[in-house]
């Protein structure tokens, strides 16, 4: 089977929004006041369904169903190690991005290095 142009493209957004929403839920979460014990339910809740917290998750879960459809669109032995090496080079950035702590040249090295490995496989599914 043939990996296209927009498959492969579909493959990069995945791990993109998987790695952007990634850092996000992190940060949301941490920031969180979390529910005290025998705090009441409406509560505990309302600190969950909070915006900030809420669309990282819910664009999470769409690129999930991205997910489902790229890999009816490619081999799993592609798609799969490709989407899940890009999505940590994807949460690298994003964390550096959104002031959680810049990457080292180690970990930017890493990042090429994956990302080289990423494109051969795709290549190797042309």
């Amino acid at each position: 089977t043939m990996v296209t142009l927009a498959a492969a493209g579909l493959l990069v957004l995945v791990a993109a929004i998987w790695g952007a929403t990634n850092v996000l839920i992190k940060i949301n979460w941490i920031d969180e006041k979390q529910p005290q014990h025998g705090e009441h339910t409406w509560s505990k809740l309302k600190s969950y369904l909070r915006f900030s917290l809420l669309a990282p998750l819910v664009l999470n879960k769409a690129a999930s169903l991205l997910y489902y459809h790229a890999l009816s669109l490619v081999p799993v032995s592609i798609g799969a190690p490709v989407v899940n090496s890009l999505t940590l080079v994807a949460t690298l950035l994003a964390s550096g991005l959104l002031g959680c702590a810049a990457p080292s040249r180690a970990e930017l090295g890493a990042c090429i290095l994956v990302s080289a490995g990423a494109t051969l496989c795709v290549l190797a599914g042309t």
